[in-house]
């Protein structure tokens, strides 16, 4: 409270961090006197989770005691005084750690709304909006032209309501088909009802703009049935300008884009030098590439030259290693950085990487290996063998002594044009 208030009438209590274990009823008093009553409420908090089958689903009641868990509006869990009661259905997948409550092995039926609410104060703590994949791959990808038709492809038989939705909003439902028809929830989706009927669940797009690149969700009955990933390909332009005139560029979005100019003399002739960042370290070490981003939906890493290829995500309840040797931190994903880790980085993990939130990339980061450097002597006759370290799309140069600058063999990729071992070879003399 503050004494200068308090002179001028005003009794105002300021709470300087409200969480949950400050919400209730507080009376404020004068000589024992009642003046007013407040009730202090916590705006419930909103996850976005995905979950693979088979994978544990964790729930933070944010409370020890007098909490229970709704799901499809019917209580499944409650805790009282520390004590976790299920119900029979629940039980045996169910567990209790401090305050966070463990669905394990969540099946394509789990995916829904969880609401966790306070029986005390009859309040809602937090609201995850859960999903689960159909199975443990990435999205598949549908790619076309700007302005072209895209058909997402979704194949099951549904009886009952089918849609598509953003997979960062499960309520921003686009189109929708039941037994009786089907309707268009926003300008440019649509369903087909005869189709539906056939177990077709198709979504067209009747015109792909980059305002719609995103990765939707084909659902049935409130199950994930498939995700699809939609792209577009970039437009190449041929522009002639006498020196002097203006460049005018189309952006085609009005924020999250860069522009990046590559000049004749550009070292990459496919990716730009200043289109990524470049981190470099030396033979099994660990890699971090980093990504500082705020994000507060799903969060992946993949090679960017198969973006089916996810080595790593993260959401708001954990974060999920899907190649051995990748990893993410929750805590720094919490906090805006989604660094990837590479625990070791070899030849194998060299490339191009991706990190991209709600469907939507955020950078890429190229990673390095240094040239391994070996000295090797051999006498005349003797073999020499050389650890290419990849099995393909590598080539061998050789330096002859007349040649020597600093080394004499390097073997590089045929991708990259990196160095991956350079061997020092001489010949010893009897």
């Amino acid at each position: 409270m503050s004494h200068d208030q308090y002179l001028k009438g005003d009794l105002t209590l300021t709470i300087t961090a409200a969480d949950d274990s400050k919400r209730g009823l507080y009376t404020c008093e004068c000589d024992d006197r009642d003046v007013t009553d407040v009730r202090l409420s916590i705006e419930p908090l909103i996850s976005l989770v995905q979950r693979n089958p088979g994978d544990d689903l964790n729930l933070d009641l944010h409370i020890s005691e007098g909490v229970k868990v709704i799901y499809q509006g019917k209580e499944i869990c409650r805790v009282d005084k520390s004590s976790l009661h299920c119900t029979d259905e629940y039980r045996p997948r169910t567990s209790l750690s401090n305050t966070v409550l463990t669905l394990r092995g969540v099946k394509s039926t789990d995916g829904d709304v969880y609401i966790v609410r306070d029986t005390g104060n009859n309040e809602d703590l937090h609201i995850y909006r859960a999903s689960v994949r159909v199975s443990e791959s990435a999205p598949s990808n549908v790619r076309v032209k700007v302005n072209d038709t895209a058909h997402l492809p979704c194949k099951y038989k549904c009886s009952g309501l089918a849609k598509w939705t953003l997979i960062t909003n499960p309520d921003d439902v686009v189109a929708e088909c039941d037994q009786t028809s089907c309707r268009s929830l926003k300008e440019g989706f649509k369903m087909s009802h005869d189709q539906y009927l056939k177990g077709d669940l198709n979504l067209t797009i009747t015109a792909a703009h980059y305002s719609k690149r995103n990765v939707y969700t084909c659902w049935c009955d409130g199950r994930g049935v498939n995700e699809v990933r939609l792209k577009i390909e970039p437009l190449i332009s041929s522009v002639p300008i006498n020196a002097g005139e203006d460049l005018k560029l189309d952006l085609h979005v009005s924020d999250g884009m860069k522009v990046i100019y590559q000049g004749e003399n550009s070292i990459d002739k496919h990716v730009s030098v200043s289109a990524y960042t470049t981190v470099q370290v030396n033979f099994n070490q660990a890699a971090d590439l980093p990504c500082k981003y705020k994000c507060s939906g799903l969060v992946i890493w993949s090679v960017i030259s198969n973006r089916d290829d996810v080595v790593a995500e993260c959401d708001q309840t954990s974060c999920r290693s899907l190649k051995e040797g990748f990893k993410m931190s929750h805590d720094q994903y919490l906090k805006g950085d989604l660094t990837l880790t590479i625990t070791a980085a070899d030849d194998s993990k060299r490339g191009l990487y991706t990190c991209e939130c709600g469907g939507r990339d955020v950078t890429d980061v190229h990673l390095r290996i240094e040239t391994l450097i070996s000295l090797v002597q051999r006498k005349p006759g003797e073999d020499l063998n050389l650890d290419l370290h990849v099995s393909d799309g590598v080539k061998m140069n050789s330096k002859m002594s007349s040649e020597r600058t600093q080394n004499n063999s390097d073997t590089k990729p045929l991708d990259e044009d990196e160095g991956l071992h350079l061997d020092d070879s001489e010949t010893a003399q009897d």
